[in-house]
């Protein structure tokens, strides 16, 4: 054997003594760094979870955050909490229906809207008070039976009847229509006071001229977090009279961070009115300790009325726990006609208290006018109200 075949023969005899070695070292790596990886499915850096670990639990905001073009519907009913398991965590837990569980919670609701946006956050407490900005784009079936007394400056107590608004969402039309039939027994529909003059609110109750109910459908071609579009016609039935109504409504969130900018426009022909046209701009923005700040500026035209009145409201709000909230406003109502003139000061102090379940509320409504008719003397005046709020109503038909 010459000297290269020796060569070989002792790299042969190295090799067969040292594979068992080697492999036996490249076994314990890899076992070392199998341990060393996250496991598939669980994030890196974390920890993983065991079967026995609940669900991460988080809120799902009432209005995406994102203020895209993407589609969104509105909050679902009572705007629950969800919970949503990680990859690698068990399955929730079913936990038996109660009082606890159908509540709002309200807090990790405003806590989240506080980091992720605050668009839910007004959402939210619009909803929770029976705001007109959240009912006219409501996507949710529902019954709202409302019950008021008012009384003001010493005068006896006022009953109202109940005033009614039933909204259904219909499915067979791509949940784009709601049908709308409201009845209030308490509508001013006098051409030469609009029955919801700039400034009023819930407690300022106009005097009764019958009673008057309105059948609507609402289209939508346009639902995103950032704008919203409908179109409404129908007929209203006023003391025996029938009249047609027909007109768009606008709205447009323009975000200026850490404030958003709401402008919305809504146009109306009546066959009784004629044309009337509503513009609003909200400017809006949660403050430390759950507070929400909004300042608006309304204005109303009507054809077969002179001058235009306007109305600038701060409002406040601060919800004190899941079912109860305070709501603090001052309204400065003014008008062009004949002169450019202060009309009357408002200040509200609403307390609203959700007292069963999701569906029934009670609100006092404290308030101090100086109105310009009274030589702007301070005139005091309560509303109490109960309000009942019925959802899932299309499965009754």
């Amino acid at each position: 054997m010459g000297e290269h075949g020796m060569r070989s023969a002792f790299r042969m005899m190295v090799a067969i003594l040292f594979v068992p070695f080697i492999l036996s070292a490249a076994w314990a790596g890899a076992d070392g760094l199998s341990s060393a990886l996250p496991s598939p499915g669980t994030p890196a850096g974390q920890d993983v979870q065991t079967a026995g670990t609940a669900p991460v639990e988080h809120l799902e905001p009432a209005v995406p955050d994102s203020r895209d073009n993407e589609e969104v519907s509105a909050p679902s009913s009572g705007l629950q909490p969800q919970t949503s398991p990680t990859a690698t965590a068990a399955p929730p837990i079913a936990l038996p229906p109660g009082p606890e569980r159908d509540e709002t919670d309200l807090f990790d609701t405003l806590h989240r809207s506080l980091s992720n946006g605050f668009l839910s956050t007004a959402t939210w407490l619009d909803s929770f008070f029976g705001d007109q900005r959240y009912e006219a784009e409501s996507n949710r079936s529902q019954l709202k039976v409302r019950f008021d007394a008012f009384r003001e400056d010493g005068t006896g107590m006022q009953y109202r009847n109940p005033n009614f608004n039933l909204r259904l969402v219909l499915p067979q039309l791509r949940k784009k229509t709601r049908l709308v039939i409201e009845g209030d027994p308490n509508a001013n529909t006098d051409a030469e006071a609009p029955s919801a003059p700039p400034g009023a609110t819930a407690s300022q109750l106009q005097p009764t001229t019958g009673n008057r109910v309105t059948t609507a459908l609402q289209y939508f071609p346009v639902e995103t977090a950032r704008s919203n579009f409908s179109i409404r016609a129908g007929v209203k039935l006023h003391q025996g009279k029938l009249a047609a109504l027909i007109g768009p409504r606008y709205r447009y969130l323009i975000p200026l961070d850490p404030w958003d900018l709401r402008f919305t426009q809504e146009v109306i022909w009546s066959s009784d009115q004629r044309w009337q046209s509503r513009t609003w701009f909200d400017l809006e923005r949660p403050l430390p300790h759950d507070l929400f700040f909004r300042a608006s500026l309304q204005g109303l035209w009507s054809e077969n009325v002179n001058g235009y009145p306007y109305a600038l409201s701060i409002l406040l709000r601060q919800p004190l726990d899941r079912a109860r909230a305070l709501e603090y406003e001052w309204i400065s109502s003014f008008q062009t006609s004949p002169t450019n003139i202060l009309v009357e000061e408002l200040f509200v102090f609403r307390y609203r208290q959700r007292i069963w379940r999701d569906w029934l509320f009670l609100e006092i409504d404290p308030q101090f006018r100086y109105p310009r008719d009274r030589s702007f003397v301070f005139t005091p005046g309560i509303l109490f109200r109960i309000e009942m709020v019925f959802g899932d109503i299309q499965r009754i038909f």
